[in-house]
């Protein structure tokens, strides 16, 4: 996501290409990195997490132990979408056999030209 302030608008960029423009008397540049974005998403969560935390006199366990839950439930939910890909992935025998093919022209190649003996 890219903000580009310019002599009077704003405009407003992502990264499926989607331009905005908006009106605004000033000249300056807001560049936002994904570092930036997640931890300004951490920032915020922990401030909500923090907030309600001292709102409360005799905080719930699930209140007290919920980064440890959100660490976890993202190592679950990382677990599962790489095991899903994994399940999901598709032999392809063509593509296997032209590398093979690929792999003995260059060995006969390397052959002919004296790089490697020929076993």
């Amino acid at each position: 996501f890219f903000v580009r302030v310019e002599l009077g608008r704003i405009v407003c960029s992502s990264f499926q290409h989607f331009t905005t423009t908006h009106n605004l008397a000033d000249t300056w540049v807001i560049a936002m990195t994904r570092l930036q974005l997640f931890l300004g998403i951490f920032v915020s969560l922990f401030s909500c997490w923090y907030a309600a935390l001292s709102a409360d006199n005799d905080p719930s366990l699930m209140l007290k132990y919920a980064p440890i839950w959100m660490i976890l439930m993202l190592g679950l939910y990382a677990l599962s979408s790489i095991t899903y890909g994994v399940v999901q992935c598709k032999d392809f025998p063509d593509a296997a056999r032209a590398i093979e093919k690929q792999v003995k022209e260059a060995k006969a190649e390397m052959a002919r030209r004296g790089v490697i003996s020929q076993n």
